[in-house]
């Protein structure tokens, strides 16, 4: 893949882009704001190609680029998100929020409100990008954890919805021993969530009242306690969260 873009200098750069660095949340409320914001977009770069002369072998750049149509959807990233076209891979898990807007896309495809969805999404008629609903299916549709049958249902429903919306698009397809593993996988998930409700039910009482000032090594103890106890690992997102109210100060 081949980016070209023209530095805020004006000189023009092509070159293949291997990461961008994620925007921040204070970017994403810019660009629901309807006015088209600019935004500083910093590319990790190789084969780089500045107004056609000779080429560099990678790189930083940066450059400011500014959006017609607001990045919907857009792709979470580790450390912030992505307009999907500047995701690196492009490979992206769609759940029931992106499935509910490609129904309605396919249900009523001249909504005025769906342009920039649609036009973004279009990108990835050629191929471009692989599509998952396995999020979709995991998330289940009647309030509690899909059987088998359901999730496969699901699973292809929300394929098809990707596939009417962008024909053309790749969409990841499973068979038998994928939906196995994929449903093992959900169940792993829930039984951490389990855990980590159990763990929070323990240690909120020790954090409900402001911590005395000496107290935070006690409190810490019993924390950790708690996740031996409840089988969760002290790295976990739950457990530094609770260790950040425990020395907020």
């Amino acid at each position: 893949m081949r980016f070209t873009v023209a530095l805020d200098s004006g000189r023009r750069v092509e070159f293949t882009p291997h990461h961008v660095q994620p925007l921040t949340l204070a970017d994403l409320h810019a660009t629901a704001s309807g006015t088209n914001p600019s935004l500083r977009i910093s590319w990790t770069a190789a084969d780089i190609v500045i107004d056609g002369g000779q080429a560099a072998p990678g790189g930083i750049i940066h450059s400011t680029v500014v959006f017609q149509e607001a990045p919907r959807p857009y792709a979470l990233v580790p450390g912030g998100w992505l307009p999907l076209p500047l995701a690196i891979p492009p490979r992206f898990l769609v759940d029931s929020n992106v499935v509910a807007d490609l129904r309605k896309l396919n249900s009523y495809p001249s909504r005025t409100d769906f342009t920039g969805f649609e036009m973004w999404m279009r990108l990835f008629e050629n191929g471009a990008a692989v599509f998952n609903s396995v999020p979709y299916a995991w998330e289940g549709q009647k309030s509690r954890a899909p059987d088998y049958a359901e999730f496969v249902g699901a699973f292809e429903s929300g394929a098809s919805e990707i596939r009417a919306a962008v024909p053309g698009a790749a969409v990841v397809t499973f068979g038998p021993s994928e939906y196995d593993a994929a449903l093992a996988i959900r169940s792993e998930f829930a039984t951490d969530a389990r855990r980590e409700a159990a763990f929070l039910e323990a240690i909120c009482p020790l954090l409900v009242d402001r911590i005395k000032q000496g107290e935070e090594a006690h409190i810490e103890a019993a924390i950790f306690a708690a996740c031996e106890r409840q089988g969760v690992p002290r790295h976990s997102f739950v457990v530094i969260a609770t260790l950040s109210c425990l020395y907020d100060g």
